[in-house]
């Protein structure tokens, strides 16, 4: 990519939240659909077909349940070593800027070569 990208923490904080969020509520509707029974609704033909919906019903949402709950893990992993890349160029940074370097000792004048042969030896033309 040319332009980069940006990783903004607070907003990937807030998906994950989101997704554990799916998860739960997901999670919860299955138990609840569980806890009922197809039988309640009336004649035989509307219990074989709740009966069918349920067990359909279980599996998507248990297959949703279990993804969000999959993605809201990597989310935050790559968050943390996000996180911790972000700090260690900090430091890096920081660091690279107390610790200015020894200036290179005072050589002998030599003769000049070109301007930008003297500026890649350190001296100014």
């Amino acid at each position: 990519m040319s332009g980069g990208y940006r990783v903004d923490l607070g907003r990937m904080g807030s998906l994950i939240t989101t997704l554990e969020q799916a998860k739960e509520r997901m999670t919860n509707a299955n138990n609840a659909l569980k806890n009922s029974s197809p039988s309640d609704m009336g004649s035989r033909d509307i219990d074989s077909a709740g009966g069918e919906f349920q067990d359909r019903w279980e599996f998507g949402i248990g297959k949703i349940a279990e993804f969000s709950g999959t993605v809201a893990e990597g989310l935050s992993k790559a968050k943390q070593v996000y996180a911790e890349m972000e700090q260690s160029v900090i430091d890096a940074l920081g660091q690279g800027q107390s610790e200015q370097p020894a200036p290179p000792p005072a050589a002998a004048p030599q003769a000049r070569q070109s301007e930008i042969g003297d500026r890649l030896g350190g001296q100014k033309a």
